[in-house]
């Protein structure tokens, strides 16, 4: 794309760059694999720094591991562990620039290699990203293996993490904005004028998202991304895992659903377009309809004004009118882009962001639910069929009941049809997809909570009941049950 990154953009150019850069298929005869390959795949993972010290005494609110340690560079933190970590690791600590971050000398990643790192997200939470693999069980191994890493890291300071879709026991202001990030303390003032549901989002929530390939043709990438929709809700509803806020029971299975379906409308949902069948499955119309969510989104700050909130102000309205002398350039748009947060995000590949963070035994079943229905092209054509023209009023109304897990009849109904053929459709993929041991979990999974209308969530639940209080005790005791299955 041709284009002045810092000079003024028209709409077209936003269409050529969603086109170009946003949409764009790779040709397999480019990759290594054959052609009949399905793609690549890649696992997000948010976890929560925690202090384990609390274990086996009367304390029932265990102390949030801070990301920083300013009083003394040698206490614990998830920042200075993670530094340590790097150390024996040959990992490379990042520093943000000065213009990025209000703190000088501030790190902004570990990079463990030239495609991953691990990041920190703005109430703390440490993210870690797979590169992208050719089959599942080589991003879950790679995963594991670097969640070990850590894990043995963190317990040498009596910490370790907590694999959850929301903080438990922590409300946003006592967790604060941990990761003071020019564009985090920008984002902070921008939601606060919407409420609560924005502080908390960014300090409280974590999820485990899936990456997945577009395919090598216009019509597959069409095909995938209306489908990753269709399933993003009722996903949201069979791995709800968050029903605790503030140490008390939620009304919801998952808070973290509740949190988002809260958040600002112009950014979130389920840009896909309306009409027919031969309408939703055009690319062109799928890139024209991500365009329009994308202008009409508020602009959350303008970089060149000193990060600046506007008030109430679209993308659209930027560009037509300007903010104080200022309109944007194809790096704001590209910017802006980042922070939308639809339930299926593309970029350049599929990032479905719909599932709370499940624990280590659960934390690849999101991955294969979505590869056997995705990836499968016998369940693909299916799944397209099953779902017909159902319409983004449709997948907003499932996406509100899914905070209530699997409660709801309809979407437990969906979820029982959809993980049987999940489970077959994975196991017509090629070998390195699965195992037997693999299967087997997942087959477990469908039997124990899918197919009884429960959810990871509702185990959580039941062990409080017997168990009495919310503290660390209670999630080991949950896992432990799991592994015992």
């Amino acid at each position: 794309m041709d284009v002045n990154v810092d000079a003024p953009i028209s709409i077209a150019d936003c269409f050529q760059y969603l086109d170009e850069k946003i949409f764009s298929t790779i040709p397999l005869a480019q990759d290594t694999k054959p052609k009949s390959w399905p793609g690549k795949v890649g696992i997000e993972l948010e976890m929560l720094a925690i202090k384990e010290t609390q274990i086996g005494n009367t304390a029932t609110k265990p102390e949030i591991l801070p990301l920083f340690s300013f009083a003394n560079v040698d206490a614990a933190s998830t920042m200075g562990i993670c530094e340590k970590i790097a150390s024996e690791q040959d990992w490379r600590p990042i520093f943000f620039s000065s213009e990025a971050h209000e703190t000088a000398n501030t790190i902004e990643k570990i990079e463990i290699n030239p495609i991953e790192a691990i990041t920190f997200e703005p109430g703390g939470q440490l993210e870690f990203s797979t590169k992208p693999f050719d089959c599942l069980l080589g991003a879950s191994k790679h995963l594991e293996q670097l969640q070990k890493i850590l894990r043995e890291g963190f317990a040498k300071y009596n910490a370790g993490f907590l694999q959850i879709g929301l903080n438990p026991w922590y409300e946003p202001d006592e967790i604060g904005l941990q990761m003071k990030k020019r564009r985090y303390i920008a984002m902070d003032q921008f939601f606060a004028k919407d409420g609560v549901s924005g502080s908390q989002m960014m300090r409280q929530t974590m999820s485990i998202q899936v990456c997945l390939d577009y395919g090598d043709r216009q019509q597959q990438l069409a095909r995938r991304y209306i489908a990753a929709n269709h399933l993003a809700p009722i996903a949201a509803a069979m791995f709800a895992y968050s029903p605790i806020v503030s140490g008390k029971v939620s009304p919801y299975k998952s808070a973290r659903i509740a949190v988002w379906k809260n958040l600002d409308p112009t950014r979130t949902g389920f840009p896909i377009p309306s009409g027919s069948r031969s309408k939703i499955f055009d690319r062109a119309q799928i890139i024209d309809a991500y365009l329009n969510f994308a202008l009409a989104a508020r602009v959350i700050y303008v970089a060149k004004k000193n990060y600046a909130v506007p008030n109430n102000m679209s993308f659209a309205a930027w560009m037509a009118h300007g903010y104080q002398g200022v309109y944007p350039s194809l790096t704001d748009f590209v910017n802006h882009l980042s922070l939308l947060f639809p339930e299926v995000r593309p970029k350049g590949f599929l990032e479905i962001r719909s599932t709370d963070c499940l624990p280590q035994i659960w934390q690849d079943i999101p991955a294969s639910f979505y590869l056997g229905l995705i990836y499968d092209e016998e369940n693909l054509s299916w799944l397209l069929d099953y779902f017909g023209e159902t319409s983004k009023t449709q997948l907003h109304d499932m996406w509100q009941r899914a905070a209530y897990g699997l409660r709801d009849k309809d979407l437990k109904d969906h979820a029982v049809v959809l993980i049987k053929r999940a489970i077959e459709g994975l196991q017509r993929l090629p070998a390195c997809f699965f195992s037997d041991t693999y299967l087997k979990k997942f087959a477990l999974f469908a039997e124990h909570f899918t197919g009884r209308g429960l959810t990871p969530a509702d185990d959580l639940l039941a062990e409080l009941k017997n168990y009495g209080q919310v503290d660390l005790a209670l999630f080991k005791k949950v896992e432990k049950y799991w592994r015992d299955l």
